[in-house]
């Protein structure tokens, strides 16, 4: 699911937030709703880096909503534009539900956004796409999907989630999490390993390593397309 800055036509990754857990594993336990806070990720495709990703988190009033910003250097800093993505949610039950979200293009008077029209059961897309919404699908933003974290970690397995940003929206299927041990900068942490793959493309997958110690904050996100592999690492 997460996608952000690629050289050439590499869709780069994206991230995602907090959340709940298998009530079943020891050394695992319930994270929360995540609260205001500033998470940065380094964005590298195999050994290149092309920079940063800047996630602000902020809840009021049963909302939360997610900016996130992209810093992007070198290569890709010359074929890509920079851009900010706002995102909005509703807490129901303490789950986040998807709302609608923004992008602009820093650099360009351009702006894109789209909307969840509960009532009608579609997604609408500022491009004029429109998208049939049912029961039990999960909605989250590719930019940072906090309609996982939030969920009950265990309850996604097999679950279609729309993976939704201003530009298009695509259907991908989890795998059963799986708890792991994940190492980063020198400190090994309980994490929850979460994939999901696309629908009718099984080889283009996102894996999250989550948190649960810290609202299930992903340390790490690998996204996979043609092949070719972006990695998101949190630095803080």
């Amino acid at each position: 699911m997460i996608r952000l800055f690629k050289p050439a036509q590499s869709a780069v990754t994206r991230v995602l937030l907090a959340g709940m857990i298998l009530l079943c594993c020891t050394g695992l336990s319930i994270a929360g709703i995540p609260g205001d806070q500033t998470l940065r990720y380094a964005v590298s495709e195999g050994n290149m880096s092309i920079g940063e990703l800047e996630v602000n988190i902020g809840r009021d009033d049963g909302q939360i909503k997610t900016t996130v910003i992209t810093h992007l250097e070198g290569l890709a800093k010359i074929l890509l534009r920079d851009y900010i993505a706002e995102t909005w949610f509703h807490l129901d039950g303490g789950h986040a539900i998807l709302d609608r979200g923004r992008l602009r293009i820093q650099g360009r008077n351009e702006e894109l956004g789209f909307i969840v029209d509960y009532p009608n059961k579609t997604l609408q897309l500022d491009s004029g796409d429109t998208f049939p919404i049912t029961s039990g699908e999960i909605l989250d933003s590719t930019e940072f999907p906090v309609a996982l974290i939030t969920a009950d970690i265990a309850s996604v397995s097999g679950k279609i989630v729309w993976e939704v940003n201003a530009r298009k929206a695509r259907r991908y299927i989890y795998d059963a999490p799986k708890p792991e041990m994940s190492e980063l900068n020198g400190r090994l942490y309980n994490t929850w390993k979460v994939r999901r793959s696309k629908q009718g493309d099984i080889n283009r997958t996102v894996t999250y390593w989550l948190d649960p110690g810290r609202q299930n904050i992903p340390l790490k996100i690998i996204t996979i397309k043609k092949g070719r592999e972006t990695i998101l690492t949190l630095l803080d």
